[in-house]
């Protein structure tokens, strides 16, 4: 730089950048962040949000958009979280009324002349859930649906499936009862895993046949087969497998 040069009374409008004066207004505003470009993303439409004007919010030392929400709120939210889509309203999308909430929860079933199978997301069970907050505690599918049709569910109480379809939410498909019956019920329709012994797991083991197969036959899952034909589980002592495969003497 030449001798005697002042750098403020020299330097160029044209390489002002935009927030400058921000930052240079207001101490608290880190220079870096001042002298950024504001993204653009005022008018844009996130969800329910219309993002108005970028803020500077000192106490959290960060730049905030002022958002109009649809439902005439406004809330304060930061870009990232607007452009990723983790913030889609002020809070009214997940404070939906219990009518909405309803109307949203039916329009994801699927109503036959059998079952009414839910078409949301489902649990590594294959049971329905839902994640509307119109029912607080509650996630099952099912449960909502006895709910909506019937009221309240009882404390301690378990539902038991007619047709044995976990997505199904007909209301007249489902009954109360406790764990005892359920288990009962889920017995006498074969779903509970049958329990093996050694010998069982020795005849598994000679068994052919895909493992689905073998599976059914068995009444248990196709890893438990998997697991045997392995030797994972069930495992066979050596002195009792040498007693075993020894030949008998004539």
């Amino acid at each position: 730089m030449p001798k005697g040069r002042n750098p403020g009374k020299d330097r160029d409008p044209s390489d002002h950048r935009p927030g400058q004066e921000d930052a240079m207004a207001n101490p608290t505003i880190p220079h870096s962040l001042g002298a950024a470009t504001p993204p653009r993303l005022a008018g844009a439409r996130f969800g329910r949000l219309i993002a108005i004007e970028r803020i500077w919010i000192a106490d959290k030392r960060y730049y905030y958009w002022r958002c109009r929400c649809d439902c005439g709120n406004e809330k304060l939210v930061r870009g990232g979280n607007l452009q990723c889509g983790t913030t889609r309203s002020c809070g009214c999308l997940y404070r939906l009324s219990r009518e909405e909430a309803e109307s949203r929860f039916w329009s994801r079933v699927k109503k036959t002349a059998g079952c009414w199978e839910w078409q949301g997301s489902t649990n590594a069970d294959g049971y329905g859930q839902s994640p509307l907050h119109a029912f607080p505690g509650e996630r099952f599918a099912y449960r909502i649906a006895w709910i909506i049709t019937n009221g309240p569910i009882p404390a301690g109480v378990e539902f038991l499936h007619s047709c044995d379809n976990r997505r199904c939410v007909r209301p007249d498909h489902l009954s109360l009862g406790t764990h005892a019956l359920n288990m009962f019920d889920a017995s006498m329709k074969g779903r509970l895993a049958k329990k093996l012994t050694m010998d069982d797991a020795r005849r598994i083991r000679q068994e052919a046949g895909t493992l689905a197969e073998i599976a059914k036959r068995w009444g248990v899952c196709f890893q438990l087969i998997s697991s045997i034909k392995r030797g994972k589980v069930w495992k066979e002592h050596p002195s009792r497998s040498r007693e075993t495969d020894a030949p008998t003497s004539r």
